[in-house]
């Protein structure tokens, strides 16, 4: 069992509303009023593997409408600084891991929660897809495919309600829940690209798997803890992506505007 540690950082800007947050940390969103609010976030996300040293950096623009410790809807447009194109064979599984990680995204992402006594319960997901384009040299030959990931990622949530507000508010939680990762387009079609030893090693076009997070978060410093376990397609395993994968993570919001 091969562990993958990642190291990423992001850093999320918002144009309007009360309070930005992340797409990947929707839950932890805090505002200072019951009301529902609507923000436009813009910003940046950057992230660092730890295990093959890649890196990635995306800007990031969507709206927002949310009612603190209740309900979070989030539309996100992501584009990779460095385009779209994959190279290396250890970046193929972690781009199915994390699709928004590079080319062009668009993702939508939401929770609602129940009040159980001093706790919050409830549903989440994650869903959206990213085009992408894969290069590789095969049998002595470059081949460049394009094609889009999808993913859908549903989990349970418990979290504590948002304490401390509005100088110094913190919470922390987890999600438990199970992925999908499906390669479609072209590239989803090019089965004998994909089966190559510099690709992925399989003809296997969609990936499930259990995925679990941790956070805690003090004002705007929000660091969290991702696991994922995929199964490895007819016991071909796929670097970054299958078998026990972990990341860590801090990220840092801040507001342009607040009303």
């Amino acid at each position: 069992m091969k562990l993958r540690i990642i190291v990423s950082f992001s850093l999320v800007l918002a144009l309007a509303g009360l309070s930005p947050v992340h797409a990947q940390n929707i839950s932890t969103i805090t505002v200072n009023s019951e009301e529902p609010h609507i923000a436009i976030p813009a910003g940046a996300a950057a992230k660092v593997n730890s295990d093959t040293g890649d890196g990635a950096a995306n800007a990031l623009l969507g709206f927002q409408y949310w009612k603190e410790d209740a309900w979070l809807l989030t539309v996100l447009a992501s584009q990779a600084a460095e385009g779209k194109t994959i190279s290396d064979r250890s970046q193929f599984g972690s781009f199915l891991l994390d699709p928004s990680s590079n080319g062009t995204s668009f993702y939508v992402s939401g929770n609602y929660t129940w009040h159980l006594k001093s706790l919050l319960i409830g549903p989440n997901f994650r869903l959206g897809g990213s085009s992408t384009a894969w290069e590789a040299t095969i049998n002595g030959a470059k081949q460049s495919v394009g094609g889009v990931v999808l993913y859908f990622s549903p989990a349970m949530q418990i979290s504590s309600p948002t304490f401390g507000k509005p100088d110094n508010s913190y919470q922390i939680g987890g999600e438990i829940g199970w992925g999908v990762r499906t390669i479609a387009n072209d590239l989803g079609q090019a089965k004998t690209f994909l089966s190559a030893p510099e690709v992925l090693g399989t003809t296997s076009t969609s990936f499930h798997g259990f995925e679990g997070k941790v956070f805690f978060r003090v004002n705007e410093l929000k660091p969290y803890m991702r696991v994922s376990h995929y199964a490895s397609p007819n016991g071909q395993s796929v670097p970054g992506l299958t078998d026990w994968q972990a990341s860590f993570g801090v990220e840092v919001l801040s507001a342009l505007f607040k009303k």
